[in-house]
């Protein structure tokens, strides 16, 4: 009983994984629908973050105006500090500012289209090299 117990977790676990690694794809296979974000710079805790709208179409690109945690940016948890550049054309690009928050360490940008919300968040920030780690989603 215990080695057939064992035998179905393990298929669970793998079927599972299977899943979550399709997911990664999807969103991996559509890289080229995200906002495209940069580090400009930092001054006083205020990030300068440059944003571009690759797309071929018009987008309302939302972004959180305070650094957020991960996971609230991945679920598109922000209510309180979002801001938005509205009618933000394609191919047009733009810098807002973010602010430090505590010991949150997440940017989040987002926009909806065809029925689907297109995340593009960020943590490790670094001015000196002008780098960020960037990760993307859809719900």
């Amino acid at each position: 009983f215990c080695a057939v117990a064992i035998c179905c977790i393990v298929s669970l676990l793998s079927l599972l994984f299977s899943f979550q690694t399709r997911e990664v794809m999807t969103a991996n296979a559509e890289a080229e629908n995200f906002i495209q974000i940069s580090v400009i710079d930092k001054n006083n805790g205020v990030w300068e973050i440059g944003v571009t709208n690759k797309q071929s179409h018009k987008i309302k690109v939302e972004y959180n105006e305070y650094m957020c945690f991960g996971a609230d940016a991945k679920e598109w948890d922000l209510s309180n500090d979002v801001r938005y550049i509205g009618n933000f054309q394609s191919n047009m690009s733009c810098s807002v500012k973010i602010s430090e928050n505590y010991f949150a360490g997440y940017i989040a940008f987002s926009y909806q289209y065809g029925g689907k919300r297109y995340i593009t968040y960020a943590n490790k920030l670094n001015n000196d090299k002008k780098t960020l780690s960037i990760s993307n989603i859809v719900i």
